[in-house]
């Protein structure tokens, strides 16, 4: 199995590159890879879109920069996936949210 789409990873996010507001928040930015990648986050905003037009609750979704300086460092860790400087797509990350079947959150009418 080749490389993944993208690398969803917990990260703490300022809204200001001077981070002023620090601690900041935690959000979960998916790392695109590659052009697979790109397409990979395109289609997530367009199924969030649609999520939403259907009335299915959504998480909170934020444009997370990596900076250069956040790039160079997060590579120098040896992490499984290198990213690069640039704009990704995220999600407000909540900690009290379980997975679970999705069946079961659906409520069908007729």
């Amino acid at each position: 199995m080749g490389p993944t789409r993208w690398a969803p990873r917990k990260t703490i996010c300022t809204s200001g590159p001077d981070h002023a507001e620090q601690p900041g928040h935690v959000y979960v930015a998916k790392f695109c890879q590659g052009k697979i990648g790109a397409a990979a986050m395109i289609s997530e905003v367009v199924c969030r879109r649609l999520f939403e037009a259907a009335g299915i609750l959504v998480l909170d979704a934020v444009i997370v920069e990596a900076s250069e300086s956040f790039a160079r460092s997060w590579n120098e860790m040896a992490m499984p996936t290198r990213i690069e400087p640039g704009e990704y797509f995220g999600t407000l990350y909540l900690e009290d949210v379980l997975p679970g079947p999705a069946l079961d959150a659906i409520v069908w009418t007729t």
